[in-house]
Parts: C-alpha cells; structure tokens; sequence
C-alpha cells in the first residue's frame, strides 16, 4: 500500500547541477586553524588542571568536579587536532573514489560506495540501496536493515524528502521540496521498501562555497518505536 504526499511544486530544472565538496585552498586554510584551536582547548585545560593540582585548598569535591570539566575540555581538545590531523586522508579518499568513479556521485561517499547508506544523528541502522541510487523519474529500491531492533510483522511507514538548505549570515533556511510516504512490513530484520519519484524533481548536490544545498533524506519509523534517518543518493543516472 503507497501513500504519496507532495509538497510544493517541483523545483526548476536549473537545480540540477551536481557540484561536490569545497575548493581545496578553502580546505587547505581550514585545516591548521582547527588544529591551533584544538592545540589551544588542551594547553588552556591542561594548564588548568596543573594548577589546581599544585595548590589543592578548600574543598575536595569541587576541586575534582572542577578536573573532571577540564578534562573533558581536554578531550575535547584532542579529539579536535586529531579530526585535523585526519582530513588530508579523508580528502584523499574522497578524490581516490571521485577517480574510481567518475560520473558515479552515488559512490563518492564512504558508505555510498559500498551499496548502503549509515543512519545519522544517534540512529542506528542501515539502508542497503545497492549499485543503483534512486532516480528522478524512477524510484529509490532499498532495503532497511535494523539489525534485530524492529519485531517481525511490525510496520515500518518510510518517509522520503527533497530538502533544501540555504546557509545565511545566522542561520540556515531548510526546506521541504517534495515528500512521499508509503509503509511496509519488517520481517525483524528490516523490509525492503520502494519508493516512486517524479521525474522533474533535482539530484542530490552541494556547493560549499555558497552554503546551499539539495540532498534527499528518507527516515524510517516503527510501531515499536525504531526511528533512523538516512541520507540517501538520488540522481538521474
């Protein structure tokens, strides 16, 4: 049983260029200021923690209370100069796949290229989508793998979404395009689902350097409560 719900019209066809990543000198500039801003975090915090060790007075509670914060802004620290540290072999792995693939944007992300996509925020799951990505004009076949988290027989209703995303001075101005619904019926591992999309509707893409962007997001929600959201590749191959 399919349930569609469209909202707004179709977006012009102008959408539909498909434009990837940010420009590398704006990535190259980025890179060792995270890593001075993470390289201060752990200094301000581990200067911090010396000092309260070297004159402990008054009460010991709020002292290590107060170790405990600053550790944690250690942490923090490091994990950031460590994400620093990392992007030029994230950023070589994305143009190895662009190499791999060319004219094959579906494959130019981590999971993308390995046929699924990984559930976002603090979801779990995963929507198995294989060689071939949803198409305007076609529809978007998967299959949701909840990994034992949904009952058999329980209903899973999907909903697929066309958003755009403006980045302002402030804030960004996020927009549902287009929407369908349908619900399907897990088996205790997942189900597999099929989603119809209208042709005139754009692909997926982003252009970093003018904060906009189309993605596609498809979120799934079950009777037991299961909910995951996934953001999945549409293009028109």
């Amino acid at each position: 049983m399919l349930k569609r719900i469209v909202v707004g019209p179709p977006p012009p066809s102008s959408y539909t260029v498909t434009m990837t990543g940010a420009p590398e000198s704006e990535t190259r500039s980025f890179r060792p200021g995270m890593f001075i801003f993470g390289l201060v975090v752990f200094l301000f915090a581990a200067s911090c923690g010396l000092l309260i060790l070297s004159d402990l007075r008054g009460s010991m509670v709020a002292a290590v209370i107060l170790l405990l914060i600053l550790l944690a802004f250690a942490s923090g620290g490091v994990l950031i100069m460590k994400l620093a540290w990392k992007l030029p072999e994230i950023e070589r792995e994305q143009r190895l796949r662009k190499a791999r693939y060319p004219g094959q944007p579906w494959r130019w992300r981590m999971d993308w290229e390995q046929g699924f996509a990984t559930a976002e925020y603090l979801s779990k799951g995963r929507f198995r989508f294989g060689e071939h990505p949803g198409v305007p004009g076609g529809a978007l076949h998967g299959r949701l793998e909840t990994g034992g988290q949904t009952q058999p027989g329980e209903r899973i209703e999907f909903t697929l979404e066309c958003v755009s995303k403006a980045k302002m001075s402030r804030s960004n101005i996020v927009r549902v395009k287009w929407q369908a619904k349908t619900l399907a019926t897990a088996d205790g591992q997942g189900c597999d689902v099929t989603l119809p999309i209208p042709a005139g509707l754009p692909d997926y893409w982003t252009d970093e350097t003018w904060g906009r962007q189309i993605y596609w997001r498809l979120i799934a929600r079950g009777e037991s409560g299961y909910e995951a959201t996934f953001t999945v590749p549409v293009f028109k191959s």
